[in-house]
């Protein structure tokens, strides 16, 4: 894939675990020897792009081993650049495997993220029980640091607990342009990270590495020694220095980086360098760096971001390689230190201690005392194992007679172990693996105490099923408990005890057919009964009730309606038919019939008037009422009246009138 000059500085500060714009310079790279010697893969490179979200490649990768699986999470690139973190698994390291939810985390929102996401470190924290990761995010041209929880180092996706971290104390002039490409460890309950600080110029010049601590991940408080680790004054990171990995062996911080030279016609120039500490803040670079250089063909055009890690006296390294097109792919080399001594890292005096007569004496149930011997003066460490690898409490007394006493240890066990020493100018000298077996008996378990309850259940309702575990023997050990029903395994469970402790393990089931079950758990027998369902109970016959009698209006004119209503109840469980009457001053007036289901009710109204004032009394199947009609009063004839008076004035007049006329005569 060929890339123009701009995308050129983006890829490169991207894969390599940096956000900068760099500046050309003219001076090349001078090969020096490193200081130890890298054997790198022959079939490099182990991680490639695929088409889709990481086609523009990958690198900037964090790798941890979890159990015997190696687990990767990288960089990748989709077309743009869009940075984004992909995720991938291998059983050595060097065969690898992609899963098919790719990308695991990208850019998110219009925030400090929002133009992408990688760099990432990813560490297990056994006592959360979680991955965690803090990661770059870039918006523009500031990178920023965040961090984010997995249950299983896949799904990240829970929005509650992906943050930018927050920074205690006041921001340096070497980090004013942003902060990046974080390095986190866990060393004992405080979480140390290593990051990469630009100034404000932009340049790669301004690019150096700081140290900050936290005791929960999230917020972290700068060393005040910041920056603890800086650019060359001359030479293959006279141009800035950035931060891959930062590990801890013993009790020593060992520092693999990236070191720049700048960006000329022949390409940017970048290789891997070394530096170790006692602190993890005052370092001291190898006078041998660079460590591992470009090669040729898909790495010719430079290697960086390393990922490393140390376990059975072997180093393995994971970086990022660019070829003269610039795309980036990821690399492994290793180195293994040779047996009885190596490891050792530093100026000056670079021959480790030899160790010599070892041996494993006063071992009992719970301890055992190693004993060894080295020609110079050193410490005394061990490293044992049985699962997981642990180490003795640093001596770090100076002798040539070492005696470390293991305490704690399980009976009956089998561990693993290797001696530990390391001279005053830092060089560890690590001894070949031997083995011894604590004493006693190893875990034995037995089982009792069968509960079921309860013993008789319907269909389809639980029942518990339970029993107490023992382990009588000195040692911890797990013991499969198996659930047995009708003869048929129906459950397992695992239960880890230490010598002495007991348990009580519980099942649950239910059955859907009625019968007697057997039962048996590791030995021990039981039953129970699933019970057949009862016979439905007969249906009750249809049975009446009546209720609410309602009289509206209770006083009416004569003539005038009235309204009679009660309420019918079918309180039996089968339909049945009912007849209601209306009696009015115990004479039947009316008959209705209503026929209902079950359970049913219904209103019935009967509507009645009389012509008769007076008080009438109503029936209505047996509930008993009242109302009243009263006579309409008759209005005054007025003609009527009016036509008397005027018979009576007339009859008046005319008897006044014979009156008169008598007197006359």
């Amino acid at each position: 894939m060929k890339r123009n000059k701009s995308l050129v500085m983006l890829v490169v500060a991207i894969v390599l675990g940096l956000t900068l714009i760099l500046v050309p310079i003219s001076s090349q790279l001078s090969p020096v020897q490193a200081a130890i010697d890298w054997t790198k893969y022959y079939n490099n490179p182990v991680l490639e792009e695929d088409t889709g979200w990481d086609e523009g490649g990958v690198g900037d990768a964090s790798v941890i081993l979890d159990g015997s699986t190696y687990r990767m999470w990288y960089t990748g690139l989709a077309t743009g650049p869009v940075p984004a973190i992909g995720y991938a698994t291998s059983g050595n390291g060097t065969s690898w495997t992609k899963p098919g939810s790719n990308p695991v985390l990208t850019k998110q929102g219009t925030g400090w993220e929002e133009d992408g996401v990688g760099s990432p470190s990813v560490i297990w924290d056994a006592d959360a029980s979680l991955y965690k990761m803090w990661y770059t995010g870039y918006k523009d041209d500031t990178p920023a640091i965040g961090y984010v929880e997995s249950d299983d180092g896949i799904d990240w996706t829970n929005p509650g607990n992906r943050q930018e971290i927050t920074w205690l104390g006041s921001t340096g002039a070497w980090e004013a342009a942003g902060v990046m490409s974080p390095s986190v460890i866990k060393d004992g309950s405080i979480y140390k990270m290593w990051y990469s600080g630009r100034t404000a110029d932009s340049t790669i010049g301004g690019l150096q590495i700081g140290y900050a601590e936290s005791t929960d991940g999230t917020e972290w408080t700068r060393s005040v020694s910041n920056p603890v680790l800086l650019k060359g004054t001359s030479g293959w990171d006279s141009r800035g220095v950035g931060v891959g990995c930062v590990i801890k062996v013993v009790s020593n911080y060992l520092m693999w980086y990236t070191g720049y030279q700048g960006y000329d016609e022949a390409g940017i120039e970048v290789a891997i360098g070394y530096a170790s500490s006692s602190d993890g803040v005052s370092w001291t670079k190898d006078p041998g760096n660079p460590e591992l250089e470009k090669g040729t063909t898909w790495e010719a055009g430079g290697v960086g971001a390393p990922s490393v890690m140390y376990a059975a006296r072997t180093y393995r390294m994971w970086y990022s390689g660019l070829d003269t097109a610039f795309n980036p792919t990821i690399g492994y080399a290793e180195y293994t230190v040779p047996a009885g001594g190596g490891g050792g890292f530093g100026p000056g005096d670079i021959t480790p201690p030899r160790i010599s007569d070892i041996s494993a004496s006063g071992v009992n149930k719970t301890s055992a005392d190693i004993y060894w011997e080295t020609q110079e003066l050193s410490d005394s460490q061990v490293e044992y194992w049985a699962s997981p690898s642990m180490f003795s409490e640093l001596d770090e007394e100076m002798v040539i007679y070492h005696h470390v006493r293991l305490t704690d240890l399980n009976p009956a066990t089998t561990y693993y172990y290797k001696t530990m020493s390391k001279d005053r100018a830092g060089n560890l000298a690590v001894s070949d693996e031997y083995t011894l077996t604590t004493l006693g008996t190893p875990a034995a378990f037995t089982t009792g105490v069968l509960t079921i309850s309860p013993t008789e259940v319907d269909i389809g309702e639980s029942l518990t099923i339970s029993v107490s575990v023992a382990n009588t023997g000195d040692a911890t050990g797990t013991h499969e408990i198996t659930l047995e029903i009708d003869e048929a395994a129906v459950a397992t469970k695992s239960v880890t005890l230490a010598s002495g402790a007991s348990q009580k393990v519980t099942f649950t089931t239910s059955q859907d057919v009625a019968k007697t079950y057997s039962v048996s758990v590791n030995g021990l027998s039981g039953s129970f009964v699933v019970k057949p369902p009862a016979p439905p109970a007969p249906s009750a016959p249809a049975a009446f009730t009546v209720s609410a009698l309602s009289i509206s209006p209770i006083e009416v004119d004569t003539g005038d309606t009235v309204t009679i209503s009660i309420l019918v109840t079918n309180t039996g469980d089968l339909t049945g038919s009912y007849e209601v009457t209306l009696k009015i001053d115990n004479k039947v007036v009316a008959t209705k019939g209503v026929t209902l289901a079950g359970g049913a009710s219904q209103k019935v109204i009967f509507t009645t008037s009389k012509d008769i004032d007076g008080t009438y009394v109503l029936n209505v199947n047996g509930l008993r009422g009242t109302f009243t009609v009263t006579a309409l009063a008759v209005p005054p004839n007025w003609w009527l009246i009016g036509g008397i008076i005027a018979v009576v004035v007339a009859a008046v007049v005319f008897i006044w009138l014979n009156v008169i006329r008598r007197r006359a005569e």
